[in-house]
């Protein structure tokens, strides 16, 4: 048995050996568009600056859609970054909430809302 001083330096060896670890993509900016919005508008959550990984490695986004206060299920679209006009209701809150991701680490998210209005 090693004395616990010595023990503890060769376990900090052994994880340095390793390499570095992975680091979380910063946050990214985003914003719904249009802004005001209306009825008849399909609503876009556009990412307005990129979200950066320090390792270089290929950033993703998760887009989560919320309707005053509830979170959404299926949003039938092909892309998951916009809601359709058809979805939505005069006097609705709609917040987009986008999550970044590298495949191992997600990275703080971002949100932007906005209030549809009448046509």
């Amino acid at each position: 048995m090693l004395p616990p001083l010595l023990s503890s330096f060769l376990l900090v060896v052994a994880v340095a050996a390793c390499g570095p670890l992975n680091q979380a993509p910063t946050a990214a900016d985003v914003a719904i568009a249009p802004n005001p919005a209306t009825v008849e508008d399909d609503l876009r959550c556009e990412i307005t600056v990129e979200s950066i990984d320090p390792d270089g490695d290929t950033v993703e986004y998760l887009y989560d859609w919320w309707v005053d206060g509830a979170q959404l299920g299926v949003i039938v679209a092909t892309d998951p970054a916009s809601v359709p006009a058809a979805q939505t209701r005069e006097d609705e809150e709609w917040e987009c909430i986008v999550t970044p991701t590298d495949s191992v680490e997600e990275g703080p998210s971002a949100s932007d809302t906005v209030t549809v209005g009448p046509a």
